[in-house]
């Protein structure tokens, strides 16, 4: 849905101070122009390795932590899925250990 703003309205003015974001490339599309490949270009598709078990100390107090192999477990499944329902209800996200 486009939204069309008369010229030198207020609305015009607010959208215009906005920042426009780089364009972005599928992968398929990207492939297909190898030969215009750049270091700059690809370096914007890796993401650096993460260690899936960090929780974020200064954060883990706030945002909810769920454990999801617990999940998984008949033992714990019912409150972890609790917790997990509470944090996408309230929060909308959460952070994730994958405790094994």
């Amino acid at each position: 849905m486009e939204v069309e703003a008369a010229s030198g309205s207020a609305s015009e003015s607010r959208w215009s101070k906005l920042g426009t974001s780089l364009p972005v490339t599928n992968v398929q599309a990207l492939v297909a122009s190898a030969g215009e490949l750049t270091v700059d270009k690809i370096q914007r598709y890796i993401q650096p390795d993460i260690d899936a078990h960090a929780v974020l100390p200064e954060l883990s107090d706030d945002v909810p932590v769920i454990d999801i192999s617990k999940l998984l477990s008949p033992e714990s499944a019912e409150a972890e899925t609790a917790k997990l329902r509470f944090a996408c209800a309230e929060w909308g996200f959460f952070q994730s250990r994958l405790g094994l």
